[in-house]
């Protein structure tokens, strides 16, 4: 409430109308004004401006225009009117340019980020009503089109260049690929595509040939002789050959091992 209305111990309305300057509806006609005030109520109360060419209040006038559209034909005729493909096109073209505005962004960003709008989001109910939604044949004929699927394309692009959206993605991929690589049939449909792939005539004439490249036979020289190499290339031939050499603890727990020369593994 303003100081003037405050003062005057009227409401924020009335003391801004009560700020206008009163002029009369022929001195608005000669002025080329569409609105005058005279500082009057009107037969409903209302004190505020008046059209010139009806002398219509402005608060009746808007009442009048609510009633007006929430009949059921009006609005039966509008939405017919707004189902004709050019002012379609037209009023979708008002809402993207109108989301693009970086205040109305940041604002629905904000909206979104709230908790109460994250909880209802993954209530039951709501996820039910997003895929009946994404079901309905209209919305798939709509994401089947050429420019949608562009736009579509290009948003993605950029949302996914965002730092926060990329951490988001990498940490749920990480979740997910690891619950999913732990899975027994998928470790096993892995191996057998691997053993299928390196069968492929021309996958083994790729590794010949780089492995007959200088630089990847410097490499195989320095990577061979380290002892971790070593180690895991020995393990991977007994797992190979289904066996493994006794250790030394279990050798000198062997009955046999007395029998034998020390540091020698019993044979036969």
């Amino acid at each position: 409430m303003t100081a003037t209305a405050q003062a005057r111990g009227k409401t924020t309305s009335e003391g801004i109308m009560s700020l206008l300057p009163i002029i009369s509806r022929e001195e608005a006609r000669q002025k080329g004004l569409k609105r005058f005030f005279t500082g009057k109520p009107c037969k409903h109360g209302h004190v505020c401006e008046r059209r010139v060419d009806s002398s219509e209040c402005a608060e009746c006038g808007r009442t009048r225009g609510r009633a007006y559209h929430r009949r059921p034909d009006v609005k039966e005729r509008v939405q017919a009117h707004r189902q004709q493909p050019d002012v379609k096109e037209r009023i979708q073209e008002r809402v993207r340019a109108w989301a693009q505005r970086p205040e109305v962004r940041e604002r629905r960003r904000a909206y979104h980020r709230r908790p109460e709008v994250k909880e209802r989001k993954r209530r039951p109910e709501v996820r039910a009503q997003q895929r009946a939604y994404q079901q309905r044949p209209d919305v798939k004929e709509r994401r089947q089109r050429p420019e949608v699927k562009e736009r579509r394309l290009a948003y993605l692009r950029i949302w996914r260049q965002r730092p926060d959206v990329k951490e988001r993605i990498r940490a749920y991929s990480q979740r997910r690929g690891l619950a999913y690589r732990q899975r027994p049939e998928v470790k096993e449909h892995k191996k057998e595509y691997q053993r299928a792939y390196r069968q492929r005539p021309e996958v083994k004439e790729r590794e010949r040939a780089r492995h007959q490249r200088p630089d990847v036979k410097e490499q195989n020289r320095a990577y061979r002789p380290r002892p971790d190499v070593k180690k895991r290339s020995r393990e991977w031939g007994w797992r190979r050959r289904g066996t493994r050499p006794a250790s030394s603890a279990r050798r000198r727990a062997s009955p046999l091992f007395r029998t034998t020369s020390p540091g020698a593994l019993p044979i036969g």
